[in-house]
């Protein structure tokens, strides 16, 4: 429940994946938690599993309306 309690909320401009997602209207993929934390250095103490990693932004209209990530 942290991590729940932790992600359900962030600043749009947090320098993590789903925020570029819905900021580029794309998927961003990282293929191992090293290339995660590389990317997004502020991941580095998130507990994230180990593993790739896709974050997809949510459209209406083309408009982001929030994103999921999976791990």
């Amino acid at each position: 429940s942290h991590v729940r309690d932790r992600w359900r909320r962030f600043p749009v401009d947090a320098p993590l994946p789903v925020v570029d997602a819905m900021r580029r209207r794309e998927p961003v993929v990282t293929r191992s938690a090293a290339e995660r934390v590389r990317r997004y250095p502020s991941l580095a103490d998130a507990g994230a599993p180990s593993g790739a990693s896709i974050s997809v932004p949510l459209l209406h209209d083309e408009r982001p309306i929030g994103g999921i990530g999976l791990v």
